[in-house]
């Protein structure tokens, strides 16, 4: 299995291309799956088509970094949760190398998974599976609310767990404050990155991509210095708007 956990689409600059060239080829199918919006995907038809239509605002975005590794544009399908059906999934699964899950609220995109009965046939696919940072959490077993309010776990996928990830991870209070959690209080290390990076799981090995970087019990003292840092300056300038 190997799978490829983002923040961003842009999975096809300097800093993750050389690592991804490896995986990726032009021979390959890819399959989106895009779960958008507050509501796990568009309130209505006509929203989700705005959003995926070719030229749309993210369809661009999502092919083009698969252009790059030379997959061509119509070796990509899309689900359409409007139009398509598990029985469609499934037929799309035997036909694909690469998943890719795409998506704003892990919360909502799991429960849209479940309304739908994809979460056996995507627990059972064996090729590849990227996804941007909100995909990146369902594909763990358990992982944090994106909501600064909400201590309790949600349940994922369950395909990668042993470890706590942070795929939105801004030096802020809020960020450092979660790392720190995962660390003390239930005892794992932490993938965290931003933008520019990821991580690169395959057969049971780990390769940091960008940005990317792990933080566990040994950094606690760091990351508790700079958590006062950002508290300070949170408290100087006053809330960023970037967390919760």
């Amino acid at each position: 299995m190997i799978h490829v956990l983002l923040n961003d689409t842009n999975f096809d600059e300097h800093w993750a291309y050389p690592s991804l060239s490896t995986i990726l080829n032009k021979n390959m199918h890819v399959l989106v799956i895009p779960l958008l919006t507050s509501d796990g995907w568009s309130t209505d038809e006509e929203e989700w088509e705005h959003q995926y239509h070719k030229g749309g605002k993210v369809y661009e975005k999502i092919v083009l970094p698969f252009q790059n590794y030379l997959i061509q544009e119509k070796q990509i399908i899309w689900f359409d949760p409007y139009k398509n059906t598990k029985q469609d999934l499934a037929k799309y699964l035997r036909s694909v190398d690469v998943i890719y899950l795409y998506g704003q609220d892990a919360e909502h995109m799991m429960i849209c998974i479940e309304d739908l009965g994809l979460k056996h046939l995507l627990q059972n696919y064996t090729g590849i599976i990227m996804a941007n940072h909100a995909g990146s959490n369902l594909l763990m077993r358990n992982f944090d609310s994106q909501y600064a309010w909400e201590e309790e776990e949600l349940e994922g996928l369950g395909l990668l767990e042993g470890f706590a990830l942070m795929p939105d991870y801004i030096e802020d209070e809020g960020h450092l404050a979660r790392l720190i959690r995962n660390i003390e209080q239930k005892g794992r290390a932490v993938f965290a990155f931003g933008k520019d990076g990821g991580v690169l799981i395959q057969d049971g090995h780990y390769e940091l991509l960008g940005n990317a970087f792990t933080a566990t019990e040994a950094d606690l003292d760091a990351l508790y210095r700079a958590y006062e840092d950002a508290k300070s300056r949170q408290d100087y300038y006053g809330d960023n708007g970037l967390w919760g």
